[in-house]
């Protein structure tokens, strides 16, 4: 059992392992009708109020966005507005020395595409250092940020993620000794486990123990099979394992001749229990 978000001598939350993955359910209604003062939940129900969580997190950023568009958008027009009355006297003695009606409309309009343009090329040009400086170095915080066991310290953009992750497969080898190795891929859809489109393989190119040689094995067979189905890629994998393990699963596609989805690997650290994410794609 670990403790999680503990303050001094009081805890906010306890993770419990048990050995059979398919007792879950079974356990988390047996701990809730026994702890009438606790919220026993499963693994999934936790997941999927975190997924809901980050869903709307990522929608309420939308629409944050839209509110500074708004206002930037009232705030433009109200300066080309101000700049036009101010040169109502100019256009006034245009008018007057016989210069049309239309043309002079046609002057404003196009004075306002100009400045228009203009302020967004600049805007352009002072934010894009900007964007690819933090998506491609990013800073470290001054202490590591833990967020459920997990030690954050690396803040980096990612610009090839343009939507949650809805469609979730990840990878893990398993073997007895340095023998007998097999791999399993496990699925999420929208959050929730879809355990119909788990699979299990025998590794069948090689004997013995290779983690790299494994993972880039069922990655070639698993998306090789949807290739040939013309099924979607998932919008997320994830390899158990570090940046070996990570560059195996790259390669196997770059074999396959198609564009990786988002990669990530999960590699754990030797002195602790929990496992730090590494991004690579």
């Amino acid at each position: 059992m670990q403790a999680f978000l503990s303050l001094n001598n009081n805890v906010h939350e306890y993770a419990l392992l048990i050995a059979d993955i398919s007792q879950v359910q079974m356990v988390s209604k047996d701990l809730q009708s026994k702890l009438s003062d606790f919220v026993v939940s499963p693994w999934q129900v936790v997941e999927e109020v975190f997924f809901k969580s980050m869903e709307a997190s990522y929608l309420g950023n939308w629409v944050f966005l839209v509110l500074v568009m708004i206002i930037v958008f009232i705030g433009v027009l109200n300066t080309i507005s101000m700049s036009v009355l101010e040169r109502t006297r100019e256009f006034g003695v245009m008018k007057a020395i016989g210069f049309r009606g239309v043309g002079l409309v046609n002057l404003i309009f196009s004075e306002t595409i100009m400045l228009t343009l203009l302020s967004l090329l600049l805007g352009i040009l002072v934010a894009m250092p900007l964007i690819v400086w933090f998506s491609e170095v990013g800073y470290m915080y001054p202490e590591p940020m833990d967020m459920g066991g997990i030690e954050f310290q690396h803040l980096k953009g990612e610009l090839s993620l343009t939507k949650l992750p809805k469609h979730i497969e990840c990878f893990d080898i398993s073997h007895i000794s340095g023998s007998f190795c097999v791999a399993s891929m496990v699925c999420f859809i929208n959050g929730k486990p879809s355990r119909k489109q788990y699979r299990r393989y025998k590794i069948k190119s090689f004997v013995g123990n290779d983690d790299f040689r494994a993972i880039e094995e069922v990655v070639t067979r698993r998306y090789q099979r949807l290739q040939k189905e013309d099924t979607p890629l998932p919008d997320l994998i994830v390899i158990d394992g570090g940046i070996g393990q990570v560059h195996a699963a790259i390669k196997a596609f770059k074999v396959l001749k198609k564009t990786p989805p988002y990669l990530i690997g999960l590699a754990k650290k030797m002195k602790r229990s929990f496992s730090q994410i590494i991004v690579l794609i």
